[in-house]
């Protein structure tokens, strides 16, 4: 089990406040330490997420990281319980600057020029993003963990972890449903609640509901 590090000191060489984990229990916290260590090598960075131990990863890092999880006989994560995005609009999307991609229309094409800087890097005040959170369970003993990454609106692509967990499969196939997320490495992600030429992303905040017609 890995020893907490010193609380991070900012440029002034003042201490800056770290995660709360103050509604983790002890046997949450030794979780948590212990998967920080089994992913030490992946930068992954605690927190806690109503209770549970809670880490965050780089997206390119996904599929390596929960293979890491469930095969690692410290944290033993066999089962995904959940997979859920959770849409974080920016405030320039929300008033209304940018139009949604359609089902079949490139993301880069769909944003009104503002959700990169001169460098290409995707700007998080004007460019919205999805969060991805895996649960995972171990089952002997019993504990539950919580995995965490992140894509923006104009690079929605996470990889899969169906070859992980075959139950990945119907979850990012709704993701991609209903956030537009794609999943480099899924098998067939052809359409489990909508239809083919479907327009626009229903699990987004910006989905106009009461404009839409179905026919």
């Amino acid at each position: 089990m890995t020893t907490p590090a010193p609380p991070p000191e900012s440029a002034d060489g003042q201490e800056t406040a770290g995660p709360d984990l103050s509604s983790l229990s002890a046997e949450s916290r030794a979780l948590l330490d212990c998967a920080l260590e089994v992913l030490r090598d992946y930068a992954p960075q605690p927190g806690a997420l109503s209770g549970l131990p809670q880490i965050r990863i780089a997206r390119p890092y996904t599929r390596e990281v929960c293979r890491a999880m469930k095969d690692d006989a410290r944290i033993g994560a066999k089962m995904l319980l959940c997979l859920a995005a959770v849409d974080y609009p920016a405030a320039a999307a929300n008033a209304g600057g940018r139009h949604r991609a359609g089902r079949h229309e490139p993301a880069a094409e769909a944003a009104d020029g503002d959700g990169a800087d001169a460098g290409g890097d995707v700007a998080e005040t004007s460019a919205g993003r999805v969060e991805v959170v895996y649960i995972l369970q171990s089952l002997a003993p019993e504990r539950t963990l919580a995995l965490k990454t992140e894509a923006p609106y104009e690079d929605p692509v996470v990889p899969s972890v169906t070859p992980v967990w075959r139950a990945a499969d119907w979850y990012e196939r709704e993701a991609h449903d209903l956030y537009g997320l794609r999943f480099d490495g899924h098998p067939d992600l052809s359409p489990l609640l909508l239809y083919d030429g479907f327009d626009g992303y229903p699990g987004r905040k910006e989905f106009p509901f009461y404009e839409y017609r179905e026919f």
